[in-house]
């Protein structure tokens, strides 16, 4: 027998004897047994023993040979009072010669997947698991699963790696804790899905066995065997349980967790303490399983639902040493995008700056060729390009069963958005009743038979599961510019009271743009401005301070044409603001406190009697540090800045093409390790960001300033740091865009 064939015997032996140990609980070893050698013994009582022989062999001579051990062993023990379950096990399926040679001397012939189905029917489970939903991996019409083919996308790791699903795979495959994150929509149940399905592959030959879990199904659970007793029970599979259980504490079974977001409240609180409590103990049962589990897991959820990846890692129980943390991308690539769209990809014109996420793009790949190039041709914005988006959906929808106009179905949706600003999930879900309660106010009757057809497949809303007939919204582009052409009826609305309304959930980007849009495109854009203003100053003094801030953010973006805009001492405290970007229009007499702000974008300079105020702060873009803070944010704290550590950091930084060549020719020359380097080396992994010829002009620059030492070379100039601007050089990269360094404003101020 060759090296490479004793080597696969011995796998197959050591397997079936972890599988005789998990079936009947019991050590199994090699043993001598009245002069003959046998893979497997397992004494299950003084008088009872189980004794399981495993060969390779494919003759039938030498799987014959093999069988007459027992006919050696059994009146051995029998001679003893111990009675003999015997056992064959062959790698693949005995024959049926084999099978009756077996029977004849009281042995079962078995092959290694039958033997292993006595422990855990993997392929039944396999079979039914398969069938049902993975988390949100669902078709939006009907809920069930996603039947889909996966379109292979790139995963980052936390040092800025890029991994593909085969490396997932190893990783889980190994032993190790993935933890992957990302946000709404950008593919994470889909990825279980995968991963689940290449590790089923090899797991009769690995004995490793993939148990994928919707957390979804599981609020209130404070134990990990609950969760995999609960799974079974709801796929009909409950005898399966207890085998799975009982080897948790094995390398047998890698856990597939999605959605650690989905076990608790996501609604927002401005005690913050107690919100990480109540994440924590909502995980109480997630913790208590990873912990039992040795073997690899993948565990997703919605990246932010944490303060920070520190609060996460502690709410899991896990720890740096034996978990990563993985992000999903927020969007397709190009590539992967025409992979998605396929043949609708290839002669219409998508925007650079449409969101490329898995879920629009499959409601994209869904619209017939000619009204693809209709919604893409020629649009001006974002605002534009959702305006038509949304008004192609409804028109389609109206064709398709006319008991609705496309614009009564888009003033339905509108109102079941603003529904969910009040949710705990800022997607949903929304019950039939809120549905049927939004058709009643913009039809004035109730929905009959005809009508509630309609209603159950409202475009931009899914199922939240096969079981459950709630709804919510498959993708927060649709969501958020449904909200943002809300916010513009909540102005011409003004009996409805909606300052005494309680919203939870923020207007993003988007929406912000299209409430600045419509100011924009008033006769008397001024006016239309200070309209908005007043409504919020009545928010802010009422309930509604969501809507306060999504006003006072949205007004940022609607003036390009001005360099200030005076907000006349409107103070708002208490809210929760999706961004606030500063970078284009600076504010005036604006006063914010107390508050969660998601995103700061800050202006390289200080607005005129402005303040925000002990508040939360989740990114802030232009500084890279706390110490790069300007003054005039108090006492407040910052959960993430700009991140220029990387290169790859460097080039998605919100700076421009000059600033990113300055920061990283002082991050290689003072922050890392080398005393010299050539040009083409301080710039290198950044790309063609600017041609040769600015880089010389800012090396020059920093030459004169005395920043940095050009040195001759053997092979060309070298760049060498002086080490006594170390702590300039240090403050002018926290500070970034707010940094009045004599380096950072030529970069800055000069032009191409």
């Amino acid at each position: 027998m060759s090296s490479d064939s004793t080597t696969d015997w011995d796998v197959l032996e050591r397997q079936v004897r972890t599988l005789a140990s998990f079936i009947w609980n019991r050590p199994a070893d090699r043993e001598l047994v009245a002069g003959v050698a046998l893979d497997c013994v397992l004494k299950v009582e003084p008088d009872y023993w189980v004794c399981v022989e495993v060969t390779k062999s494919k003759t039938l001579q030498k799987l014959r040979e093999d069988l007459a051990k027992f006919g050696i062993v059994r009146p051995a023990l029998h001679a003893k009072g111990i009675a003999l379950k015997s056992l064959f096990v062959t790698e693949s399926d005995p024959s049926n010669d084999l099978k009756e040679s077996a029977k004849a001397l009281f042995v079962e012939a078995l092959s290694r997947e039958e033997f292993s189905k006595k422990f855990f029917d993997f392929a039944s489970y396999r079979f039914v698991r398969t069938d049902k939903p993975f988390g949100s991996a669902v078709r939006p019409d009907s809920g069930q699963n996603d039947a889909s083919t996966y379109v292979p996308v790139r995963y980052r790791s936390q040092n800025g790696t890029e991994l593909g699903i085969d490396d997932l795979v190893s990783r889980v495959a190994t032993g190790r804790k993935v933890v992957l994150v990302g946000q709404f929509g950008t593919g994470k149940s889909r990825c279980v899905k995968e991963v689940f399905s290449r590790i089923a592959e090899f797991a009769a030959g690995s004995l490793q066995y993939p148990i994928a879990v919707n957390l979804r199904d599981n609020w209130g659970v404070r134990r990990g065997h609950e969760i995999i007793r609960r799974h079974f029970d709801d796929l009909g599979l409950s005898e399966f349980a207890d085998p799975i259980i009982r080897v948790l504490d094995r390398t047998s079974v890698v856990l597939l967790l999605d959605g650690f977001d989905e076990m608790a409240s996501q609604s927002w609180s401005d005690d913050q303490a107690q919100i990480r409590k109540l994440r924590s103990d909502a995980l109480a049962g997630v913790r208590d399983l990873l912990g039992r589990t040795k073997g690899g897991a993948l565990i997703t959820g919605r990246e932010h639902y944490f303060n920070s990846n520190e609060e996460m890692m502690s709410a899991l129980g896990l720890n740096a040493s034996s978990a990563d943390i993985v992000f999903c991308r927020s969007e397709f690539t190009d590539d992967e995008m025409k992979a998605f769209l396929g043949d609708a990809a290839n002669d219409i014109r998508f925007p650079e700056w449409l969101p490329k996420r898995p879920l629009l793009c499959q409601t994209i790949a869904s619209f017939p060729r000619d009204e693809l190039r209709s919604i893409f041709g020629d649009v001006d914005g974002d605002a534009e390009l959702w305006d038509r988006l949304m008004n192609a959906i409804c028109s389609r929808e109206a064709r398709i069963n006319p008991v609705l106009d496309a614009e009564k179905i888009r003033e339905i949706l509108r109102l079941i958005a603003r529904a969910t600003r009040s949710k705990s999930h800022d997607v949903g879900p929304v019950s039939i009743s809120e549905i049927n309660d939004a058709f009643e106010e913009v039809t004035g009757t109730p929905p009959v038979d005809e009508s509630a057809v309609i209603l159950q497949r409202l475009p931009g809303l899914g199922r939240t599961s096969y079981e459950s007939s709630d709804r919510e919204f498959i993708d927060k582009y649709i969501l958020d510019g449904l909200r943002g052409i809300d916010v513009v009826r909540c102005l011409d609305e003004q009996s409805r009271g909606i300052e005494r309304e309680s919203w939870s959930n923020p207007l993003q980007t988007l929406g912000q743009r299209i409430v600045a849009s419509d100011i924009q495109g008033s006769e008397n854009d001024l006016e239309r401005m200070h309209s908005f203003l007043r409504l919020a100053k009545r928010c802010a003094q009422a309930s509604n301070r969501v809507l306060a801030g999504d006003i006072a953010a949205s007004i940022l973006r609607a003036n390009d044409s001005l360099e200030e805009v005076d907000y006349g001492g409107f103070s708002l405290e208490g809210a929760f603001i999706g961004a606030l970007d500063f970078s284009s229009v600076l504010p005036v007499n604006l006063f914010i406190s107390d508050s969660v702000i998601e995103e700061i974008v800050l202006p390289a300079a200080q607005p005129k009697g402005t303040r925000i105020r002990k508040c939360q702060i989740g990114m802030v873009r232009k500084v890279s540090s706390v110490e790069g803070m300007p003054n005039w944010i108090e006492d407040s704290s910052a959960e993430k800045f700009e991140s220029i550590s990387t290169v790859s950091k460097i080039k998605e930084a919100e700076l421009t093409p000059k600033q990113k060549v300055l920061v990283a020719i002082v991050k290689k020359t003072f922050l890392q390790k080398g005393s010299a380097r050539k040009e083409e080396a301080l710039v290198r992994g950044l790309g063609r960001v600017v041609d040769s010829g600015e880089v010389s002009k800012i090396l020059n620059m920093l030459v004169r300033e005395q920043v940095l030492e050009r040195v001759r070379g053997d092979e060309g100039a070298l760049y060498v740091p002086v080490r006594s601007q170390t702590s300039r050089m240090k403050k002018m990269l926290s500070e970034l865009s707010l940094s009045a360094d004599q380096v950072w404003k030529y970069v800055s101020e000069t032009k191409k």
